[in-house]
Protein backbone atom coordinates (compact mmCIF):
# COMPACT_ATOMS: atom_id res chain seq x y z
CA UNK A 1 0.00 0.00 0.00
CA UNK A 2 1.44 3.09 -1.12
CA UNK A 3 1.49 6.00 1.93
CA UNK A 4 1.20 9.34 0.83
CA UNK A 5 3.83 11.70 2.34
CA UNK A 6 2.99 14.36 4.73
CA UNK A 7 3.49 18.53 3.24
CA UNK A 8 7.19 18.59 5.78
CA UNK A 9 7.98 15.51 4.47
CA UNK A 10 7.57 16.77 0.77
CA UNK A 11 9.26 19.96 1.40
CA UNK A 12 12.05 18.79 3.18
CA UNK A 13 12.60 16.30 0.21
CA UNK A 14 12.16 19.18 -1.90
CA UNK A 15 15.00 21.08 -0.52
CA UNK A 16 17.33 17.62 -0.36
CA UNK A 17 16.32 17.96 -4.71
CA UNK A 18 16.91 21.95 -4.14
CA UNK A 19 20.39 21.35 -3.00
CA UNK A 20 21.98 18.42 -5.36
CA UNK A 21 20.66 20.34 -8.50
CA UNK A 22 22.29 22.88 -7.34
CA UNK A 23 25.34 20.70 -6.24
CA UNK A 24 25.86 18.84 -9.35
CA UNK A 25 29.08 19.82 -10.79
CA UNK A 26 30.54 21.85 -8.21
CA UNK A 27 33.73 20.94 -7.03
CA UNK A 28 34.89 23.66 -4.54
CA UNK A 29 33.94 24.36 -1.00
CA UNK A 30 32.60 27.98 -1.99
CA UNK A 31 30.42 26.62 -4.74
CA UNK A 32 29.07 24.08 -2.73
CA UNK A 33 28.24 26.62 0.09
CA UNK A 34 26.29 28.50 -2.40
CA UNK A 35 24.71 25.39 -3.38
CA UNK A 36 23.46 25.19 0.40
CA UNK A 37 23.02 29.00 0.81
CA UNK A 38 20.35 28.59 -2.02
CA UNK A 39 18.43 25.31 -1.07
CA UNK A 40 18.13 26.55 2.07
CA UNK A 41 16.37 30.05 0.76
CA UNK A 42 14.54 28.05 -0.99
CA UNK A 43 13.27 26.01 1.85
CA UNK A 44 12.87 28.29 4.35
CA UNK A 45 12.46 31.95 2.84
CA UNK A 46 15.01 34.47 1.43
CA UNK A 47 15.75 35.32 5.80
CA UNK A 48 16.74 31.62 6.26
CA UNK A 49 19.69 32.12 9.11
CA UNK A 50 23.45 31.83 7.64
CA UNK A 51 24.93 28.40 8.64
CA UNK A 52 28.13 27.06 7.48
CA UNK A 53 28.53 24.10 5.14
CA UNK A 54 30.68 21.20 6.07
CA UNK A 55 32.15 19.37 3.56
CA UNK A 56 32.73 15.84 3.12
CA UNK A 57 36.13 16.09 3.35
CA UNK A 58 38.93 19.15 2.55
CA UNK A 59 40.26 16.61 -0.23
CA UNK A 60 36.81 16.12 -1.56
CA UNK A 61 34.24 19.09 -0.87
CA UNK A 62 32.30 18.22 -4.38
CA UNK A 63 31.16 15.15 -2.55
CA UNK A 64 27.05 16.65 -1.16
CA UNK A 65 26.58 16.18 2.59
CA UNK A 66 22.68 16.85 4.04
CA UNK A 67 21.68 16.62 6.86
CA UNK A 68 17.45 16.12 7.04
CA UNK A 69 16.55 16.76 10.62
CA UNK A 70 12.86 14.81 11.57
CA UNK A 71 11.47 13.86 14.55
CA UNK A 72 11.27 10.21 15.96
CA UNK A 73 8.13 8.85 14.38
CA UNK A 74 8.69 11.01 11.46
CA UNK A 75 8.56 8.90 8.39
CA UNK A 76 12.43 8.96 7.46
CA UNK A 77 12.54 5.58 6.64
CA UNK A 78 9.85 6.58 4.20
CA UNK A 79 11.63 9.57 2.70
CA UNK A 80 14.84 7.64 2.49
CA UNK A 81 13.05 5.74 0.38
CA UNK A 82 11.70 8.39 -1.99
CA UNK A 83 15.59 10.25 -1.56
CA UNK A 84 16.94 7.47 -3.36
CA UNK A 85 15.61 8.81 -6.43
CA UNK A 86 15.52 12.31 -5.91
CA UNK A 87 19.94 11.69 -5.39
CA UNK A 88 20.15 9.62 -8.47
CA UNK A 89 17.96 11.82 -10.79
CA UNK A 90 19.20 15.59 -8.82
CA UNK A 91 23.02 14.89 -8.72
CA UNK A 92 23.88 11.87 -10.36
CA UNK A 93 21.94 12.24 -13.65
CA UNK A 94 20.92 7.91 -14.13
CA UNK A 95 17.89 6.11 -13.57
CA UNK A 96 19.92 2.77 -12.21
CA UNK A 97 21.68 4.17 -9.26
CA UNK A 98 23.73 2.06 -6.58
CA UNK A 99 22.70 3.44 -3.27
CA UNK A 100 23.99 1.91 -0.06
CA UNK A 101 21.83 2.32 2.93
CA UNK A 102 23.78 2.42 6.06
CA UNK A 103 21.67 1.74 9.28
CA UNK A 104 22.91 1.54 12.89
CA UNK A 105 22.29 -2.04 13.86
CA UNK A 106 21.52 -5.38 12.84
CA UNK A 107 18.53 -5.70 13.85
CA UNK A 108 17.54 -2.81 11.75
CA UNK A 109 19.47 -4.06 8.84
CA UNK A 110 17.17 -6.63 8.52
CA UNK A 111 14.07 -4.61 9.88
CA UNK A 112 14.68 -2.29 6.57
CA UNK A 113 15.73 -5.17 4.11
CA UNK A 114 12.05 -6.86 4.68
CA UNK A 115 10.78 -4.03 4.24
CA UNK A 116 11.88 -2.85 1.34
CA UNK A 117 11.66 -6.11 -0.40
CA UNK A 118 8.42 -7.30 0.68
CA UNK A 119 5.49 -6.48 -1.63
CA UNK A 120 3.03 -3.94 -0.75
CA UNK A 121 4.71 -2.79 2.11
CA UNK A 122 4.96 1.13 2.11
CA UNK A 123 8.96 1.24 2.01
CA UNK A 124 8.81 -1.01 -1.12
CA UNK A 125 6.00 1.12 -3.01
CA UNK A 126 8.12 4.20 -2.09
CA UNK A 127 10.84 2.65 -4.24
CA UNK A 128 8.25 0.97 -6.95
CA UNK A 129 7.09 4.65 -6.98
CA UNK A 130 9.94 5.29 -8.75
CA UNK A 131 11.37 2.03 -10.53
CA UNK A 132 9.39 -0.63 -12.25
CA UNK A 133 10.13 -4.51 -10.17
CA UNK A 134 12.12 -5.65 -12.89
CA UNK A 135 14.67 -2.61 -12.51
CA UNK A 136 15.05 -2.76 -8.90
CA UNK A 137 17.01 -5.23 -6.41
CA UNK A 138 17.15 -4.50 -2.98
CA UNK A 139 20.41 -6.82 -1.37
CA UNK A 140 21.94 -7.09 2.11
CA UNK A 141 25.22 -6.02 1.78
CA UNK A 142 26.04 -9.40 2.36
CA UNK A 143 25.11 -11.09 -0.81
CA UNK A 144 26.77 -8.02 -2.89
CA UNK A 145 28.51 -11.26 -4.76
CA UNK A 146 24.97 -11.88 -6.72
CA UNK A 147 25.44 -8.62 -8.52
CA UNK A 148 27.01 -8.94 -11.80
CA UNK A 149 28.47 -6.40 -14.06
CA UNK A 150 25.31 -5.89 -16.22
CA UNK A 151 23.18 -4.87 -12.81
CA UNK A 152 24.88 -2.08 -12.65
CA UNK A 153 23.84 0.82 -15.31
CA UNK A 154 20.55 -1.22 -16.05
CA UNK A 155 18.72 -1.41 -12.99
CA UNK A 156 18.26 0.69 -9.54
CA UNK A 157 20.11 -1.40 -6.83
CA UNK A 158 19.68 -0.49 -2.89
CA UNK A 159 22.46 -2.45 -0.94
CA UNK A 160 21.59 -2.29 3.10
CA UNK A 161 24.15 -2.56 5.59
CA UNK A 162 25.33 -1.04 8.81
CA UNK A 163 27.67 1.55 9.56
CA UNK A 164 29.88 -0.65 10.74
CA UNK A 165 29.94 -2.64 7.63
Amino acid sequence: MAMELKQYQRDALGALSAFLCNARGQRTQADMQAAFDAARRQAMGEHAPLQSYRAFTAEQPGIPVACIRIPTGGGKTLMAAHAIDIAARDYVGTRAPLALWLVPSNTIRTQTLQALKTPGHPYRQALLDHWPEDQLAVLDITDCHQLRAHDFGRRAIVVVGTVQT
